[in-house]
């Protein structure tokens, strides 16, 4: 995962010749992110998937145009053959997904393809069909951290708020032939998280 300090800088190439001239940028981000994982097993095949999900509006005051939405999924599928003695294991992005999902974090629902490929050549690529839904458990919990950096003649400031929730998720994530999430998550949240970040140049 991107820290903080690079995905400011990320973002000031984004936005090219006017944040380069700026001495303070400040990035305000809202957005609502899940994550589940899942576990089977049979008698030689023990599956795991790992899959984050979200949705997040950056604004920058001083940038026009704005930045706009995003919307991505990551996942991760490892099977393990104990009696083979073999490994297979898949990866992939897409932005090509749909999540929704409710202020409250009662509950999200995330579809579309992900192609994911052996992440160590990149060959063996498959599209996974994913449709899975987040029900939320539990009581609400509150997110809160304020972090300051410096890195030379930068300072990084930033403040973040938010709300997260537990939550059970069923649905399928399928090749078209098996289905790696047949039974309810493992373990699996969902959060709705705000950031203000100001970045300095000290000149």
């Amino acid at each position: 995962m991107l820290t903080r300090l690079v995905r400011v800088a990320a973002l000031m190439g984004i936005l090219g010749p006017l944040a380069a001239g700026a001495a303070d940028l400040v990035v305000i981000s809202s957005g609502a992110n899940a994550f589940a994982d899942f576990t089977t097993s049979d008698a030689c095949v023990t599956t795991t998937v790992h899959l984050e999900a979200g949705s997040q509006f950056v604004r920058v005051p001083s940038a026009v145009p704005q930045p706009s939405a995003s919307t991505g999924a990551f996942i991760i599928i490892t099977r393990m053959d104990a009696c083979s003695g073999t490994t297979i294991a898949l990866q992939g992005f897409s932005q090509d997904v749909t999540y929704t999902f409710d202020r409250l974090l009662t509950q999200a629902h995330l579809t579309g393809p992900i192609e994911a490929c052996d992440p160590d050549t990149g060959l063996s690529c498959v599209t996974l069909s994913v449709d899975l839904v987040w029900s939320g458990v539990g009581l609400l919990g509150n997110l809160r951290n304020n972090n300051r950096q410096i890195s030379g003649a930068f300072i990084f400031i930033a403040m973040l708020v938010g709300e997260a929730r537990s939550a059970i998720v069923t649905g399928t994530v399928s090749d078209g032939t098996t289905n790696y999430t047949p039974g309810p998550s493992d373990a699996a949240f969902m959060a709705w998280v705000t950031t203000h970040e100001v970045f300095v140049h000290r000149q």
